[in-house]
């Protein structure tokens, strides 16, 4: 098992019982030095089973503003117990998380900063990404919201980010990922819809066929066949998935079924 995919594991194990232990935590604490003391020595506990080592700065003076806690490239203010029902506390966090953010991008030349604002009940997801501030809805505390919180706490931790050009390296087929995991996926994928095909697998050819009938009116492929399996793109497409350059243009609608399939795949696994 991949380091990745142990920690993909470990959060989402951890996850119904450290939900269970914030909602108690939040329900006893009186102020936020109550609440924060309790969810960051929850944070630590996850962190020693997760066998990551937090590199933890409290009242951080950053510029003229100081972070309640900086976590390397993570920056999470805590506020009051359900404080952030209120639209002007969530409005005067962001902004406190904004400046913290720039100058923590100026001061260490970093082209991205992750921002979290949390009062027990509600998160504030934002990022500072290449001298752009982009902010999101309030979400509320939940499963998938806790698990998305740990996940940025770790790859901010570790120092993979969940960047562009990290996912490139990993998941693109062709990539600097060492497993070479994109390529074993889209190989064992080909070789399933081309045995179920072979094999005259009715539902496999039923579900195939809608697929390509749809594929073909959205992007006219067939159209433009010849002139695909030309293309450089097309030929580092094959060697990328590690099948021969022939068998690919003879079986180009099953190499974009899978390529396809592929990407839906990882999208999937990133809404956690």
């Amino acid at each position: 098992m991949q380091e990745w995919q142990r920690l993909d594991e470990l959060v989402r194990s951890e996850t119904p019982q450290l939900l269970d232990a914030i909602r108690k935590a939040t329900a006893q604490a009186h102020n936020e030095a109550e609440l924060r003391f309790a969810l960051q020595s929850l944070l630590m506990d996850f962190a020693q089973k997760a066998g990551i080592s937090l590199t933890q700065e409290h009242e951080r003076l950053i510029g003229k503003g100081r972070a309640d806690t900086l976590y390397n490239r993570l920056i999470v203010e805590w506020e009051s117990p359900r404080s952030l029902r209120q639209p002007a506390r969530r409005q005067h966090a962001l902004n406190q998380l904004h400046a913290l953010a720039q100058e923590t991008a100026r001061q260490n030349r970093l082209r991205r900063v992750g921002c979290v604002a949390f009062d027990g009940e509600t998160f504030l997801f934002a990022r500072y990404w290449d001298d752009e501030w982009h902010t999101e809805d309030p979400v509320p505390l939940s499963g998938w919201s806790l698990r998305r919180f740990l996940k940025m706490l770790i790859a901010l931790e570790t120092g993979r980010a969940l960047i562009a050009e990290n996912l490139f390296a990993d998941f693109a087929l062709g990539g600097e990922g060492t497993d070479k995991l994109p390529q074993r996926v889209t190989q064992t994928l080909y070789t399933a819809i081309r045995s179920a095909l072979k094999e005259g697998n009715h539902l496999a050819i039923r579900l195939f066929e809608q697929w390509e009938q749809q594929f073909s009116q959205a992007t006219g492929y067939r159209q433009k066949a010849e002139q695909l399996v030309k293309s450089d793109e097309f030929h580092r497409l094959a060697d990328g998935m590690g099948i021969g350059l022939k068998e690919a243009e003879t079986h180009l609608s099953q190499v974009l079924f899978c390529l396809q399939t592929y990407y839906a795949l990882l999208v999937n696994c990133w809404r956690g």
